[in-house]
């Protein structure tokens, strides 16, 4: 049968040894033959190697400049978030105050208005001062108004040119009780 293929190292080293050197001289040239190509091999791995050393130090780099670029910004986020918090609980505090200053301005404002009295349908006058038309309406329902007691009187205007409504201000809100009653009793 027929001999069996030798494989690529049987066949490497069968040139090998066909190149096997008949004396000394020739085996002293093929020494610095070999040693001159792993001299230049040895040039081209450290040449390889210096340039994978520079490339891992540039990727080294570059990584730790990524993970100080993280650090910085995980650390300002944790900042952002409890100033959110901070900012979050504020805005709660702040709303209930406007809410509770909201309702004592309602308050405060009602309790002002107290002492107003709006008189509606009265016709205008230019002959007459609004406090001298309202203690003149005072006297008709019987209920004396000096001036002093009226703190603010003024026109209100209507969508009637001729008629407009006043608003009254008196000094004290027994005032204003006095005559919002007697014009009750008139009617």
């Amino acid at each position: 049968m027929g001999d069996p293929q030798p494989d690529g190292k049987e066949a490497a080293g069968e040139k090998l040894f066909d190149k096997i050197p008949s004396t000394v001289k020739e085996l002293a040239c093929l020494v610095v033959e070999l040693n001159t190509k792993i001299e230049e091999m040895d040039s081209h791995i450290y040449e390889e190697l210096g340039s994978l050393q520079k490339s891992v130090d540039l990727m080294s780099k570059g990584f730790d400049f990524l993970k100080k670029t993280l650090d910085d910004t995980q650390k300002e986020l944790r900042g952002l978030k409890a100033e959110n918090v901070r900012l979050v609980k504020e805005n709660c505090e702040l709303t209930k105050q406007i809410t509770e200053t909201k309702d004592d301005l309602a308050e405060l404002q009602q309790y002002s208005h107290r002492a107003n009295l709006e008189l509606k349908g009265i016709p205008k006058s230019t002959e007459k001062t609004v406090t001298e038309i309202v203690t003149a309406l005072s006297t008709k329902v019987g209920v004396t108004l000096s001036p002093a007691g009226i703190d603010v009187a003024h026109w209100v205007p209507t969508k009637d040119r001729n008629v407009s409504n006043i608003v009254i201000k008196f000094m004290s809100c027994a005032a204003r009780d006095k005559l919002l009653y007697a014009t009750k009793k008139c009617d």
